[in-house]
């Protein structure tokens, strides 16, 4: 079976079971597949792009960026064939928006820094991951996840040395900045949610441009979602010229204001927090 179909055909099993209360969880420990395809078309999304790739060659980390997209896509984004293509094509036009794909940039001059290519931060992304997040899925990305039971808030407002430094890696980054933009996406319509109210299942399905907004501005980010002109906000409006150079000519409607399906098991752990 085609790695597409067998993600389609648990994805729909998932979404049965939650109607009928309950939840399935993937408990493989091993990480998800690559198909070589997909491999190849991500290094050519780089390649189109205005710059960045010096950056991540340099790093000699494209291998593990390509691979450590796809990975997420598979894990946290709408499982169709067409929407791990977009998917794949969105992370590295949000990488190169963030980051200029600068795998080691930290912002130290603003509190609690954002880090790495998708620019996550440990106060918020890491916290409610910690609380919240599928951690098997993120393990099958590739990202180990630490202990960190016993922080304070004050912990959580100054990450360590070694904190940030996990957070540059590829595999934690990547894979967090995707769960962060679709489960924004999937469940904070207006009025705005926060990841405990997705897990709980209540929330309101959105769209990417509004993850993207809520990823930038938290959840009333989707306060500034404007039907008429969708793309206007100045952080929606780079990742969406990078993603039409890849993915030509442009599906209609936009892959960016289609609605999403909520989906807490794919997303959440503690369904019930």
């Amino acid at each position: 079976m085609k790695k597409s179909n067998l993600v389609l055909a648990v994805f729909l099993l998932e979404m049965m079971v939650t109607a009928l209360g309950g939840c399935i969880f993937n408990d493989e420990d091993n990480l998800s597949p690559v198909d070589p395809e997909d491999a190849a078309r991500v290094s050519g999304y780089i390649d189109v792009l205005p710059w960045g790739q010096e950056a991540l060659d340099n790093a000699g980390k494209r291998d593990e960026f390509i691979e450590t997209v796809i990975r997420a896509c598979t894990e946290f984004a709408p499982p169709d064939e067409d929407w791990q293509i977009w998917c794949q094509a969105f992370l590295v036009a949000a990488a190169c928006r963030e980051s200029s794909l600068n795998i080691d940039l930290v912002h130290e001059d603003i509190p609690d820094p954002p880090v790495g290519l998708l620019q996550i931060r440990f106060g918020s992304v890491i916290r409610e991951f910690d609380r919240y997040g599928n951690k098997n899925a993120l393990e099958r990305i590739g990202c180990e996840w630490p202990d960190f039971s016993g922080l304070s808030d004050e912990d959580w407002s100054e990450p360590t040395l070694d904190e940030i430094l996990w957070m540059q890696d590829v595999q934690c980054n990547v894979g967090l900045g995707a769960w962060t933009y679709f489960l924004m996406a999937s469940g904070n319509g207006a009025p705005p949610y926060y990841v405990h109210n997705y897990c709980a299942g209540e929330g309101t399905p959105g769209n990417l441009v509004i993850g993207m907004l809520d990823y930038f501005m938290g959840p009333g980010g989707s306060t500034n979602f404007d039907e008429e002109d969708p793309y206007s906000h100045p952080y929606v409006a780079p990742i969406k010229e990078y993603f039409d150079l890849m993915i030509t000519p442009s599906p209609d409607p936009h892959p960016f204001i289609r609605t999403f399906e909520m989906n807490p098991c794919q997303h959440c752990e503690n369904l019930d927090e």
